[in-house]
């Protein structure tokens, strides 16, 4: 696993014309407060904007303010952007010069591979219409994260659009356990 800190969420509300910022200690962060003040939608923008789109982050009330997210990361020593505006993409060097700009999540033009690359998460696995794809970033954060809406239901399901694989959860287990390495991964894929 990579050594990954989230530093700032920033979120401006293009419809309210405001924006908050959440600056993250690389030790322990604690979040409190009352309910229905926006703990679990920080959270959830976290990896929202990393490209792993997590359930009732855009429920209705959410949607009217129409965000646009920034979360400044850390990875391997390097600092990252990552900005996110409907299914709109752009991720900036700590100079915040452009990287790159991406539409979507996967495909072609989605961020989902840029961000795995970063991660040097690149694990394939077949979909329900046999073929094989690379998983994106959803994938790599499913230990990390417990959506309170949809995780404590079923194991590793925080996250939307799983369900496009079938048996990832044994099939990642072995891989986030350390169990199976990425050339297995590599060789499974090569072997389709």
């Amino acid at each position: 696993m990579q050594s990954l800190y989230f530093l700032e969420m920033m979120i401006l509300s293009k419809v309210e014309k405001k924006a908050t910022s959440v600056k993250f200690s690389r030790d322990k962060n604690l979040i409190i407060g009352e309910n229905d003040v926006g703990k679990s939608t920080l959270i959830k923008s976290l990896f929202h904007t990393l490209g792993a789109d997590t359930p009732n982050l855009n429920n209705s009330r959410w949607r009217k303010a129409n965000p646009i997210y920034c979360l400044k990361f850390e990875l391997r020593g390097s600092i990252f952007y990552s900005v996110r505006d409907g299914k709109y993409f752009g991720l900036f060097d700590e100079k915040k010069k452009l990287i790159g700009r991406y539409q979507g999540i996967s495909g072609d033009n989605g961020i989902g591979k840029k961000v795995s690359d970063l991660l040097n998460f690149n694990v394939s696995l077949e979909n329900k219409d046999s073929r094989v794809l690379r998983l994106p970033p959803a994938f790599y954060f499913l230990p990390f994260y417990v959506d309170q809406d949809k995780g404590w239901g079923a194991a590793w399901a925080s996250f939307s659009g799983l369900q496009a694989f079938t048996g990832y959860r044994n099939k990642l287990l072995d891989y986030h356990l350390g169990i199976r390495p990425q050339s297995y991964y590599d060789a499974k894929a090569e072997l389709h």
